[in-house]
């Protein structure tokens, strides 16, 4: 009988153990976070040669920013971005509460690399329909250099 109710109290403790274990799950800090997002980050080319397969999703994408006088694109780089093929271009669809800070700061970001994490949608041309497809649900963009 004792070794009965020492087997039932070592096995509490084990499940309770285990049980305890599923409760405490530490949080990755910032600078992981940003490793992560750095691992997950694709150039604009990439997206651009598999917007099929990449449409409607969350993606981090990264590449060359023009913004100003209404006009919210990324390009691979800034040779495609004076080459004037819209269809190396993809739209960045911001809300109006956006896009009128963008109106007073966006020229900090314009003309310099940058990641955008958002929502990827092929068919929404963007402004006028001119653009490869939009960036949608923005969820930060910030400059690399």
């Amino acid at each position: 009988m004792r070794n009965r109710l020492s087997y039932i109290f070592a096995l509490s403790l084990l499940i309770s153990g285990i049980a305890g274990c599923g409760k405490y799950q530490p949080k990755p800090s910032d600078f992981l976070n940003r490793m992560m997002d750095e691992a997950r980050t694709i150039p604009l080319n990439y997206l651009l040669d598999n917007r099929d397969s990449l449409n409607g999703q969350q993606v981090i994408v990264k590449g060359y920013a023009r913004i100003g006088n209404g006009k919210y694109v990324i390009f691979p780089d800034a040779q495609e971005e004076t080459s004037g093929r819209n269809e190396k271009g993809i739209w960045i669809d911001l809300p109006t509460t956006i896009e009128k800070f963008f109106k007073e700061y966006g020229n900090r970001l314009d003309k310099k690399h940058i990641t955008v994490e958002a929502t990827f949608k092929l068919n929404n041309k963007g402004k006028d329909g001119l653009w490869a497809g939009t960036l949608e649900d923005i969820k930060s963009i910030t400059p690399i250099d």
